[in-house]
């Protein structure tokens, strides 16, 4: 639904999303409206730059819908600069019309959708999603099939603001969130390629590398 990277999309560099991705929900709204406390000490800033202060951090609303165009267009031009083959940026005016129509939507429990704000204008957000232990966990190897984690599908920040806390305070409400969740873990994936400075950033903020995706092109 969102401007969500589930792993599938990520292989294919698609921007069509699947239909259950709708973060946020009514307790969470609740719980991050106004949300808007100090910088956490984790906040991961690019050398020679300030903070943003001012930024609050709340839920979606469909006002926001410019604002999270840019950031997405900004996400996705940096994307399409570095791997021309595989990303490309959206059509503005769908982007828009798209983000305008999901705003106004309600959005199922177990998932968040979270806006960064700056002088009355979305400048950010982050999307999250709750996922239970796999049913089949008893007979995985893996260990964290049997937890619960909140996955981090997306977190975009418009480029003239990006490297100056934004990023780091949408990460510590979804971190906030998903502990309120009782949640074991926080997961996230990125493009090595194609997203500088995203591995150096999660790692900052306390996220270990775990995997490595593999891509063949076929034709």
């Amino acid at each position: 639904m969102r401007l969500y990277r589930p792993r599938a999309e990520i292989l294919d560099g698609s921007w069509t999303f699947p239909q259950s991705n709708r973060p946020n929900d009514a307790t969470s709204a609740r719980s991050f409206r106004g949300h808007s406390g100090t910088l956490p000490q984790a906040t991961f800033l690019w050398p020679g730059q300030n903070p943003v202060m001012g930024v609050v951090i709340r839920p979606p609303r469909p006002e926001d819908a410019a604002g999270l165009a840019k950031a997405a267009r900004d996400l996705a031009e940096q994307y399409g600069n570095l791997e021309p083959e595989r990303f490309r940026e959206p059509e503005p005016k769908a982007l828009f019309e798209w983000l305008t129509r999901v705003l106004g939507e309600p959005i199922p429990d177990g998932e968040l959708w979270l806006v960064a704000v700056l002088d009355g204008e979305a400048v950010g957000d982050a999307q999250a999603q709750l996922h239970e232990p796999t049913a089949n966990a008893a007979v995985q190897p893996g260990l964290d099939t049997g937890r619960r984690r909140v996955y981090l599908g997306y977190l975009a920040v418009q480029a003239e603001y990006r490297g100056r806390g934004i990023g780091g305070r949408l990460l510590s409400a979804v971190e906030d969130w998903a502990r309120t969740k009782e949640a074991a873990l926080l997961v996230t994936d990125t493009n090595l390629r194609s997203n500088v400075g995203a591995v150096e950033f999660y790692e900052a903020h306390g996220f270990e590398q775990q995997a490595v995706i593999l891509r063949k092109a076929l034709a």
